[in-house]
């Protein structure tokens, strides 16, 4: 073989090699797993409410908040705004492990809908107040789910 093949053969093994070494490498924490359903909100035939669940696959107790916002267009861009139009209850939950929630969004505006109305529901997982090992951080999860009354 000639050099360069062979460079190339010991640069794959090594590669090889590390990656089966980080995968035997030890854990030292599970991320939290926020997981929504359905992850598109169509409500339509003079309907006002929508269930949203929500799950904590995770090992830890987490808090989410559920907040709703209207999707308009400013100077050609999208934009979300506080809306009290649509209401998210509970709007904060506590979720322990291996649970679920279903959070229930309104439409308590007293207009009819004369037109496709668009809004973005926003899941934050929010702090665990928990304080964290040194060398450490704590990844937060945020799900935008969008929703339209028709």
């Amino acid at each position: 073989m000639c050099r360069s093949t062979l460079g190339l053969v010991a640069g794959v093994i090594f590669c090889l090699a590390l990656l089966v070494g980080m995968a035997a490498m030890p854990v030292s924490g599970e991320a939290a797993t926020l997981r929504v359903s359905p992850t598109r909100i169509h409500v339509h035939n003079g309907a006002l409410t929508a269930a949203l669940r929500i799950w904590n696959d995770g090992k830890d107790t987490m808090n989410a908040q559920v907040r709703v916002f209207a999707l308009v267009q400013k100077n050609g861009k999208q934009a979300l705004i506080p809306t009290r139009d649509v209401v998210a209850s509970p709007p904060l939950t506590k979720l322990t492990p291996k649970t679920e929630n279903i959070t229930r969004l309104a439409r308590v505006a007293k207009t009819p809908v004369a037109a496709k109305e668009t809004y973005r529901v926003v899941v934050d997982q929010l702090p665990s107040g928990n304080p964290t090992k040194s060398g450490t951080v704590e990844v937060l999860i945020r799900q935008v789910i969008p929703l339209t009354f028709e």
